[in-house]
């Protein structure tokens, strides 16, 4: 049987065990919502640059709207050029 003096010992071990367990469940929590932002933003930017690129394919051609009608290869410096500023012009 146990006497009251061991049981004063042990009246603080339940506050101490959940006190560290809550650190390490808000550490996971934090963790898991830096992940997700970090996807997020990958996301994002991968997004942005498949935008660009769609927008200066379309130049790589002879096309009135690029100003490259007399082309006869890729036109690789107009394309570059739509692109690039398509993906500034788009910054939010």
């Amino acid at each position: 049987m146990r006497t009251g003096k061991s049981r004063r010992k042990q009246e603080g071990a339940v506050a101490v065990t959940v006190a560290l367990c809550m650190l390490f469940l808000l550490g996971i929590a934090a963790l898991a919502i830096d992940i997700g932002n970090l996807l997020v933003a990958r996301s994002q930017l991968q997004n942005a640059a498949d935008a660009a690129a769609m927008a200066g394919a379309g130049c790589l051609m002879r096309r009135t709207e690029c100003g490259n009608t007399t082309a006869t290869q890729p036109d690789w410096i107009t394309a570059s050029a739509k692109a690039s500023s398509f993906s500034t012009s788009t910054a939010t």
